[in-house]
């Protein structure tokens, strides 16, 4: 079955970040997230017909036992937000999130834009970084964060704007492919930025990858995906330079 997301559905998810803390093995229940994420939800377009899985995510959480700063600051490496649900999508300098309850606000900011909700800031997001793309039998690939979030709001009108969906039967059954898919690796672009560099917050779907090829591949026929232009609105040969399996 399959329906546009409720918020019965990221109980789980905030059930998993309650309490979180760098004691504790984090990557794990990020992974547990992603697993979910990956194997049940997904985005379409309204009436466009045209549905988005994910290939590939980041994790940017803050709380105070869990502090994701810049490096050798207090600033916060996490983009400000004030996320009334989980499940909104924030769009920001690096792309689009779909965001965890909450509110992150920087420690200077706190005395203006705080209030009685906010006296413990917690919150963050799953930067959507690669995404396979299906419209009737083509698959492509949206790859990278700017493109994703191109792909998603660009040209929208009131009938084709971004719906997060979920269903209930996983989309490639494990056993049909490979167990333990989802791999996680550092986050792209972090190093010497945040205390956190070497957290491995980053998650990809295997089954959609070739290591020998260094490409992204479609997981039933195994070829090759062409890379979508959100600009252009067409695909071409598949070139993308930041590849996870290579962070």
């Amino acid at each position: 079955m399959e329906s546009i997301t409720s918020p019965d559905k990221f109980k789980q998810w905030e059930k998993r970040l309650s309490g979180i803390s760098l004691e504790e093995n984090v990557e794990d229940k990020f992974k547990e997230i992603a697993d979910d994420l990956f194997s049940h939800f997904y985005i379409k377009r309204g009436k466009s017909g045209v549905e988005y899985r994910f290939l590939e995510v980041e994790f940017y959480y803050n709380s105070p036992n869990h502090w994701d700063g810049k490096k050798d600051s207090n600033d916060l490496f996490v983009y400000e937000r004030c996320n009334a649900e989980t499940g909104e999508f924030f769009l920001h300098d690096s792309g689009v999130d779909i965001c965890f309850k909450g509110t992150v606000l920087k420690p200077n900011n706190v005395e203006q834009w705080g209030d009685n909700d906010t006296k413990e800031l917690k919150g963050g997001g799953i930067l959507i970084r690669s995404l396979l793309r299906i419209e009737g039998k083509q698959k492509t690939i949206v790859a990278g964060p700017f493109d994703c979030a191109d792909v998603l709001f660009n040209y929208t009108s009131i009938e084709t704007m971004p719906l997060l969906c979920y269903r209930d039967e996983p989309f490639i059954e494990e056993s049909d492919i490979q167990k333990n898919r989802i791999e996680n690796t550092y986050r792209c672009h972090v190093a010497g930025k945040t205390d956190l560099e070497k957290a491995k917050y980053c998650f990809y779907d295997s089954a959609y990858v070739n290591v020998k090829d260094n490409k992204w591949i479609d997981a039933e026929d195994k070829e090759p995906l062409e890379r979508y232009h959100p600009r252009y609105r067409k695909s071409y040969k598949n070139t993308y330079s930041q590849k996870p399996w290579n962070y």
